[in-house]
């Protein structure tokens, strides 16, 4: 009698008419969330032959608390396990202006997106180090190694001529994306003998420009598709008395302590020609330049 019961009321519900404003309101917002954004990163990636997952969970060494981030995604390319840690940004009524003072090297990041090159060694045996110059000759065609682009120290977020909102706390997720790289970064072995590239990447889905001095001493205001901004994550490094902790990961994270990278930042028109170069620079990489990374590099 009650599996009966059970069943008519299943095909009450399959049958029941949804009201159209209330569908009308359940798409809204999906469409504002950034979830339609992370679907169509998600593809993209598949299309291009990456393993990736939405809305990965972890367990935060700081915390104990399980978190989540956007996008995770991984490929293994001549011999160079690649992971990207990515952020979602939906918001077209908003605009991301980067500011660039000046333009820098690059020569302090190139190898804080590499594991085990030469200034974190994650907690396994210390490689000889590799010079930047070997590095940038290396990788000079991904772009994050481009030169042309300036790296942004300032993140101005704004609607229309206003500032809307503090760019640390619309960067908060980044904090959780080098900490899943720590996790993934720690534990166990992989193929490729430890040779992992991290990438932290900022998919927005709205105008993005750059923002430079000008020779009169003005500003010039370009709409980009790609930029860089420096990014240093806001870790803790404490170990209190929760045994639950993973103390193993936050001593390493203590290795990030004066750690600052590059979130490539970028709109989600040019995340494919982004992957594209990926593959084209680490397919004809010269590994000669970088004998010392990792383990024997496979044949």
């Amino acid at each position: 009698m009650y599996i009966y019961e059970l069943c008519n009321f299943k095909k009450d519900i399959i049958n029941m008419k949804v009201p159209e404003n209330l569908l009308a309101k359940i798409k809204e917002g999906i469409t504002k969330s950034g979830f339609p954004l992370e679907m169509k990163i998600g593809s993209v990636l598949n299309e291009n032959d990456w393993r990736f997952s939405i809305g990965s969970l972890y367990k935060d060494f700081e915390t104990d608390k399980i978190r989540e981030i956007d996008l995770s995604a991984e490929k293994t390319i001549n011999g160079i396990s690649v992971h990207l840690e990515i952020a979602c940004k939906k918001s077209l009524e908003k605009q991301l202006v980067l500011y660039a003072p000046k333009f820098q090297s690059k020569d302090y990041f190139y190898n804080n997106c590499l594991k085990i090159l030469p200034t974190i060694f994650w907690g396994h045996d210390k490689q000889k180090k590799i010079s930047s110059k070997n590095i940038y000759a290396a990788f000079k065609d991904l772009d994050l190694f481009d030169s042309n682009v300036p790296i942004s120290k300032k993140l101005i977020v704004t609607k229309g001529n206003v500032n809307t909102e503090d760019n640390i706390k619309f960067l908060s997720d980044f904090n959780g994306l080098v900490k899943y790289s720590v996790i993934t970064g720690s534990d166990g072995y992989i193929e490729t003998g430890y040779r992992i590239m991290y990438l932290y990447i900022m998919v927005f889905d709205g105008l993005i420009f750059s923002l430079t001095p000008s020779v009169e001493q003005n500003f010039d205001l370009t709409y980009i598709e790609y930029g860089n901004l420096i990014y240093e994550p806001n870790l803790k490094f404490s170990i209190n008395e929760n045994e639950n902790l993973r103390k193993d990961l936050i001593e390493t994270s203590r290795l990030l302590k004066s750690y600052k990278t590059i979130i490539e930042v970028m709109t989600p028109e040019y995340f494919e020609k982004y992957l594209k170069k990926i593959e084209a620079t680490l397919i004809n990489l010269d590994k000669k330049l970088l004998k010392n990374w990792g383990e024997d590099w496979p044949e």
